[in-house]
Parts: C-alpha cells; structure tokens; sequence
C-alpha cells in the first residue's frame, strides 16, 4: 500500500480511472487495528506524507522504505520526525531504511514477500521478462519476439511512451503483458530495480532483464520448460549472465527474486551483490544489440558523458564510473581524456581488478593510436598487476615494442600472451566475465612473432610461428562459425572461448547464395555439396536436409505449409531474411547459403532483403518425378500435389529473368563431380582440394549406401 496523498480519482497508464486513498483513510474505512508490514516507496513523496506527523504509525508495526532527498530535500528529516523513539530498531539494505518496534534480524537468507505472496491462490510464474520503454516502436518488436516464448508474462516498465510502443507489445504478447508506469528520473538503475520488485510482486521466481536494442537467441534451449530446468539447475546461483554473440563479453539476463541484489548507476549500471559462486553463464544462449545510427550514437554519448562527469566529480573512489567515462570519451573521439580516465581506473585498487585490466587494455588502445608505445608498454604492465589472466595487455606490450624496433621485447612480451592464451597456453582467462579481445587469446601472438622473428633474420622460427598463426586462427574463426561457445558440452574445460568477428580486411564480401526447388529435387544433395565446400549454412538442421531450424519455422509460418498460402506480410518475411543473413554473417564466411523447398516462393524477397548481387541455385528435376517421389515418402497425401505445383510455377515464374545456376539432379548423381566443380565456379569459391573430395563423397556416399540411395538424395 502506498503512502503518497492523493487526489480521490487517478488515471492509470492504461487509461483507466480508479479511486485513489491515502493511508489514513484506508485504516479507517477498513478499521484495521495493526498492519504488521508497512512497504513505502513513493519516490519522493515522503516529505508530504510525514511532515506533520501521521496518527496512523502507532497501528504499523515495522516499516520498510526508500527515501529521497535528492528528488525532494527533507523526506528523511519528515520520516525521523513522524517515527520518533516509537521504532528503535533500524537496518538498512540497499537504499531500503528498515525500522521496527521490535527486534528483527536481516540475514544474508531471510526473503521478504508482499502481501500477494501470502495467498494461497496467487499464480506461479517462473520466469518474467521486464523491459525499460520510452517511444522505442522501431526496435521493440524483435526484442519481444525474441524471447516471449521462453517467458511467462512481460513486464512493460513505460518510462514514457506516446509512439506505438505499447500497441506493438500488446499484439505481441497478448495476455501475457503487464504494463507499469514509471516517472522517468533519468536513473536506469532505479528503473531496474523498480522492475525487480515488481517481478517479485508478480510471483515471478526468475527475472529475465531485455532492453528494447537488445535480441536473445536461445540456440540450445529447446522451449520454455527446457529454460526453466537450466536456471533451476544450481540452487546457489542468483544471476545467470548470457554471453554476447561476438564472445567479447557476459551480461546479467536471468535474476532470482525477490533479490538482495540490485542495480546501481544511473547510466552503464551495474547488478552488484552475488559472489563468484553466485553467478554463472547460462549455456545455449547469446544475446546482441541493434546497432544505433551515428546520430542515436552521439546523443547517447553525449547524454552518458554529462551523467559520468558528475558521478566522477562526486564519487572519485567508484573505478566503474572512470572506466565507462574514459569509454565514452574514446568512443567521442577524445583519446587523450580517455586515457587519464582509464588511467584512474587502474589505479584505484578498490576497483574490480577485470575491469582495471580492461581499462588499461581500452588506455593503451588509445596510446597505441597516438604512436605512444612506450606509455602504452607501462599502462598495459599496470593492468597485469591487477590482473594477471590478460593475454590482451602482454599481446599489446609485445605489439607496442615490436613498433618500437625493440624485436627482443616484443618477443619475450608475446610468449607471455602464448603461456596464457588458448592455443598452447594454460587458458587461463577462462574464468574471466567480462570483456576480452579474442584474438590476442588466438592468433594475435603468433602474428606479432612471425613479424619479430623474420625481422631478426630468424627464418625458421617466423616459419613456424606463420603456421601456428594460421592454425590460431582458423581455430578460433571455427569455434564462431560452428557456434560452440552455446552448445550445450557437458563441462567448463570443454567450452571453447566464442569469437569476435574477423576483420574485413582479410576478407571480401560475404557471399549469398539461395537454393530453390521442389520438395525431391535434389535440393539436399546439391546443399550438401555447399555445405562440404565450407558454405555457412545454419547452427542447427533439420535432420540431414541441410535446413536451419529457425529459418525453417519462419517458412512454414509465412505459406501455411502445407496449403502454401500467404499468411505473413512482404515487409515482415523481407526484416526476419534480412536477420538470419545478418546473423550468419556476422563471422564474415566466405559463403552464406539458405535451401529449403520454401524458399523458391520467396525469390523476390530474398533480393530485396540480401541485395542484388544474390546467387541463385535452382536444383531441377521434372514435375512429375518430384511429385511421385514425395508420394512415396507419404508426406501430405491431401496436399503434396498442390503443393509441389504451386513451388513449380513460382519457380518457372522467378527463373525466367533471374540469373542463376540450375542443377539437374540427374546430372548430381551421374557425374558429381563436374557439379561440384560447376558450383565452385559459379559461386567463385576458393576451394582447397581437400574440401572438393569431401563435397564430391558427400554424394558417392549416398549414391554406394543401398539400392534406395537415389531415393535417399531426393530429400527435401
């Protein structure tokens, strides 16, 4: 119940009147003779509700309450003043002010519910999402469709929304949205906290943090069910952290409540509270963020520097807010500022020693760009001290006095990145949470004594470590396209470490290729041969067929398989194309191909999502042969007809001014590898020939297995 004097009609956030009732007024419509537990938090009110005195204290027995004087000056003095000597007992949690009449204890275990929890009929939802939402319509709807599936209910926190945010989520999540007004303060941890309160109040058990810029993939969590049996999977954790899709860092997403943990910061906040052993990344999941314009960028940077220069001024003893400080100036184009705020955060030993040594990491980044390398050297030792597990400050080091001319160093330096990385050395920032450069874990060591060596005349060794570069590297570009960092292994010492995207400049364009034809055409074979020629086609398949799961779903959504009707929208099919390429793309692939039988209704979209210089494959085989295969499979003997006519024109209609590469499927299996081979050419694939004979025996493989072999290459 609320404290705050109101007028005796209100507007709720959904345009609802209701009555609204001072405390005083409650008890004695009510007459209620004690209220055991008294929870206020009126931001900002307290003042107004106290000063005076207020009768109704003497029936309260213990309250609990937020004050805030810096948003009205004099709430705590009104407080003291009302409560007098009548509450002796005081304890403080957060910024929540305990007091009683009587003794009480807060121990680390002790959970206090509201009155919701207390009835018996209250219902159970595990796990609630809360988002934060201004006017966010052009970003909220894949936020939500990205994880209202694996949720119970949505929690809105409106901080402020006049646009079509609210009506999206609505016809997104349907009964299972709450939504709650909350006065913007220009505080996000307040906001957050608020949530998990809130959450709690709910009967939520989990508390799933997603802002609207944000998107979660769960690739390894079958369903909702599946989640839940992960995040209650160890009793002691409080906050599961989900990595990012670039590897380059864990954020908390999954939060127990009620909660002694909370949000601090008003910009870049921070879940502070859980212990080492009370935090764990979740596996079969990552997360990432839409990127914002350049103009977005800099209001959020401006806004995030005037926030950061005060938390600064007035709390110099707080590392985060130097390092985010000296990050926004970085990202402001002010390297200079940036590395004397860095520099702080290095220094100030009461800091978290992962984020000193990022900071210094982020500082000597900075002196790299201005040529300072030897004040890049000394910052980049000051971040070992702090935290030894860095191969990205010994990696720097060593770079920094390789442009120095000083060879010798940049060895010792670099052998050091080795002992600690993840190619021969002991894995030792594994542990680590926070963010990390992966190459220097990989391949950046190598780089920089294949350079050093061969510049000292030592042939041999630059050899060897110009091999162990390549296979660094390979190594870790593997680990990204093959999405192991989600997978579910069965310990710690077997996750490899995820990837950041390689750099554009080792490769061109990605390629995108579409595989378009009927049901038992060929298709598989034929995607087979990319997939085996090293194309990038998908995390998890449907059986053998070489169809990615998610995008498959998404297919059979839009044409109402089996009756292929439309059912979903040119512009919404055109954005989620758009995603899955963006998503597999993101490793920069030398080839990105999609097949699924489906796909061949949708030649004008994809150009329109994957552009114009999209390559076409349309596997070919007569009408009638598809058509009498799929009966024999028994696959929808109502439709199958229908369905593989309706492919067939949209096939013959798209093809007939496309440019693309027909494949007979007869051809594939009489002479694969001239198939290979024409594909390759095609597509203008740099083909090892290793990767050619694996294409080639994917075929013969299936063409020696049985006398149905040729019916087994005629999957979808």
């Amino acid at each position: 119940m609320g404290g705050r004097t109101r007028s005796a009609h209100q507007q709720t956030g959904a345009g609802e009147t209701v009555r609204g009732l001072t405390i005083e007024r409650l008890v004695e419509e009510h007459n209620i003779p004690q209220i055991d537990l008294l929870k206020l938090d009126i931001e900002g009110a307290e003042k107004e509700v106290f000063e005076g005195g207020a009768s109704w204290l003497e029936r309260v027995e213990t309250i609990v309450i937020e004050l805030h004087d810096r948003f009205q000056p004099g709430c705590r003095a009104a407080f003291e003043a009302a409560i007098g000597d009548s509450f002796p007992h005081h304890a403080h949690r957060g910024e929540n002010l305990w007091v009683s009449r009587q003794p009480f204890s807060l121990s680390s275990d002790s959970r206090v519910s509201g009155v919701d929890d207390c009835r018996h009929d209250a219902p159970h939802i595990p796990i609630i999402a809360t988002m934060l939402c201004g006017n966010n319509e052009s970003l909220i709807g894949e936020a939500i469709e990205s994880i209202i599936d694996y949720v119970d209910k949505f929690l809105l926190i409106d901080t402020g929304i006049t646009d079509g945010s609210l009506t999206i989520a609505q016809s997104l999540c349907g009964e299972k949205l709450w939504v709650e007004p909350f006065a913007w303060c220009n505080d996000f941890a307040r906001a957050r906290n608020c949530a998990l309160e809130l959450a709690a109040t709910l009967g939520s058990v989990w508390a799933l943090t997603i802002d609207t810029d944000e998107r979660v993939e769960f690739d390894h969590v079958a369903d909702r069910e599946s989640l839940q049996q992960v995040l209650a999977s160890n009793p002691d954790i409080r906050a599961w952290l989900v990595s990012s899709r670039d590897g380059s860092y864990a954020k908390e997403r999954f939060i127990r409540v009620p909660t002694q943990l909370e949000w601090r910061g008003r910009t870049d906040e921070a879940l502070c509270g859980a212990t080492a052993e009370q935090r764990a990344v979740l596996p079969g999941a990552k997360f990432w963020e839409e990127p914002k314009t350049a103009e977005q960028f800099r209001k959020k940077l401006e806004r995030d520097l005037a926030v950061l220069q005060e938390e600064t001024q007035f709390k110099p003893e707080n590392a985060r807010w130097w390092y985010y400080l000296g990050q926004t100036l970085e990202q402001l184009g002010e390297p200079t500022q940036a590395i004397e705020a860095y520099r702080h955060c290095v220094e100030l030993k009461t800091g978290w020693a992962e984020e000193a040594a990022w900071a210094a990491y982020c500082g000597g980044r900075c002196l790299v760009s201005l040529e300072r390398f030897a004040d890049a050297i000394d910052l980049c030792a000051l971040g070992l001290a702090r935290q030894p597990a860095s191969p990205e400050l010994a990696w720097q080091a060593g770079y920094s006095c390789y442009k120095l001319g000083r060879d010798r160093d940049a060895i010792a330096w670099e052998e050091m990145a080795v002992s600690i990385g993840e190619v021969d050395g002991s894995k030792a920032a594994r542990h680590r949470i926070s963010f990390r450069h992966l190459p220097a874990w990989y391949e950046g060591p190598y780089d920089v004594l294949r350079h050093a060596h061969k510049r000292l005349g030592d042939k041999e060794r630059a050899s060897e470590c110009e091999e162990k570069y390549q296979t660094a590297l390979k190594t870790r570009l593997r680990f990204a396209s093959e999405g192991i960092n989600s997978s579910n292994q069965t310990t710690t010492e077997e996750l490899p470490i995820p990837a950041v995207r390689r750099s554009s400049l080792t490769r061109g364009e990605v390629k995108r290729v579409a595989i378009l034809g009927l049901y038992s055409s060929g298709s598989t074979a034929t995607a087979g041969i990319l997939y085996h020629l090293g194309a990038q086609m998908g995390k998890r398949f449907w059986g053998n067929y070489y169809e990615p799961q998610w995008l498959s779903a998404q297919l059979r959504r839009w044409w109402d398989e089996p009756r292929i009707r439309e059912t979903v929208a040119l512009s919404e099919r055109v954005k989620l194309l758009k995603r899955w390429m963006r998503d597999l793309s993101l490793d920069e692939p030398e080839v990105v191909a999609a097949k699924h039988p489906l796909l061949t209704l949708c030649g004008p979209d994809l150009i329109q999502a994957w552009g114009k210089e999209t390559k076409f494959i349309w596997t070919h085989r007569p009408l009638d042969k598809s058509i009498a295969s799929l009966a024999r499979r028994g696959w929808w003997p109502e439709h199958f007809v229908r369905l593989q006519e309706k492919l067939w024109e949209a096939a013959n209609s798209f093809f007939t001014n496309q440019e693309h590469l027909r494949i007979e499927f007869a051809d594939v299996l009489k002479s694969p590898d001239e198939q290979v081979d024409r594909i390759s050419d095609y597509l203008g694939m740099d083909v090892s020939e290793q990767r050619r004979q694996r294409a080639i025996a994917s075929i013969m493989r299936e063409g020696s297995a049985s006398p149905l072999a040729t019916e087994s290459l005629e999957r979808a």
